[in-house]
């Protein structure tokens, strides 16, 4: 191979040899008659301007401006909206009560940088979110992770996490002991206020939410004439579940792992180069991917002899190509009239 491997490459090759030779070695994408709006991506951009000691605001706003330029309908225009007054309220939270608090004066060794690393003869590429050293003088790996809520089983979850065990092997191999890995999660729901009943009480229903937004909501309902008592403020904190928005869960790796893990990141290139001089490709069919795989109609197709060429032109396009002229606008208002 003449490009460094990447995490992502060694996933799909694993995932199905079929589905990378179409993404990476024939430049094949899926046509998107929808605006893509990554929720996720959103926040990780953000985030690398926070730790590079930017604005983040203002490049939100720029953001926010990019969507809103893709958009076609006034349905998409809303939810754009919607999603960035979301974003922003988790980033100021984030801002003010993980960033300034603990990560502030934190040094940055690496944010968001390819780095080549090489094994055997073989060139791989790392792309940690942030590398940083702490106030002890201690170096980690930190990977930031959205998602919806926190699942009770998360930690032990995260203790499997392939692309961790690559980039720390990659970080030792060019110098730096690096502790462990911090798995930087961060919620993506706004906490909720809670309503008050007609007897002047905070209702007791379960919501999603924490302290400090219950002190501001008692604020602003006292401030439209409603009273609520400390006491009753107190109690409902006492007896409240408070939910976490935001956590950071440690990992470690012993080097024998890691060791043996680049092993099998070597096995996998070899079996990567042995597809390619064979120029053989099988398919993965996994139940709960398949019906979700954007490859998943020119792979039938050619598995079944088909003439993929109406495919090329109306479902499928070559990477940095634009859309095919076949795919217009009032394409795009009747599907979604349907």
């Amino acid at each position: 191979m003449t490009v460094p491997l990447s995490f992502s490459q060694i996933k799909e090759f694993k995932r199905c040899a079929y589905r990378y030779n179409a993404r990476y070695n024939r430049g094949i994408e899926r046509i998107s008659t929808r605006l893509a709006i990554a929720e996720g991506d959103f926040i990780h951009r953000l985030l690398r301007v926070l730790y590079a000691k930017e604005n983040w605001r203002d490049v939100w706003a720029s953001i926010k401006d990019e969507y809103m330029d893709a958009a076609l309908f006034e349905e998409q225009a809303e939810e754009i909206t919607g999603l960035a007054e979301r974003v922003f309220g988790i980033m100021e939270r984030y801002e003010a009560q993980v960033y300034l608090p603990h990560d502030a004066d934190l040094e940055i060794l690496h944010l968001e940088e390819e780095l080549p690393v090489s094994y055997r003869g073989v060139e791989f590429v790392i792309k940690p979110d942030l590398v940083i050293r702490d106030r002890q003088g201690n170096v980690w790996l930190r990977d930031h992770k959205t998602t919806r809520d926190f699942e009770d089983d998360i930690a032990s979850r995260l203790r499997y996490d392939d692309q961790i065990n690559l980039y720390l092997w990659g970080l030792r191999e060019r110098g730096l002991n690096v502790l462990g890995a911090d798995h930087n999660l961060i919620r993506t729901r706004l906490p909720r206020k809670p309503d008050v009943t007609k007897k002047g009480l905070l209702s007791r229903q379960r919501i999603t939410t924490d302290e400090q937004t219950v002190r501001a909501a008692v604020v602003e309902y006292r401030a439209q004439g409603i009273e609520i008592s400390d006491e009753e403020v107190a109690d409902y904190l006492a007896t409240m579940k408070m939910s976490e928005f935001f956590k950071r869960v440690s990992t470690f790796r012993a080097d024998e792992m890691l060791d043996r893990m680049i092993e099998e990141y070597f096995d996998t290139y070899l079996d990567i180069c042995h597809a390619t001089e064979r120029d053989r490709w099988t398919r993965t069919f996994i139940s709960r991917d398949c019906p979700h795989c954007p490859m998943r109609d020119l792979c039938l197709a050619e598995l079944q002899g088909a003439d993929i060429e109406s495919l090329m032109q109306t479902t499928y396009k070559l990477r940095g190509q634009d859309a095919p002229p076949r795919l217009m606008l009032e394409e795009l208002i009747d599907e979604v009239a349907q």
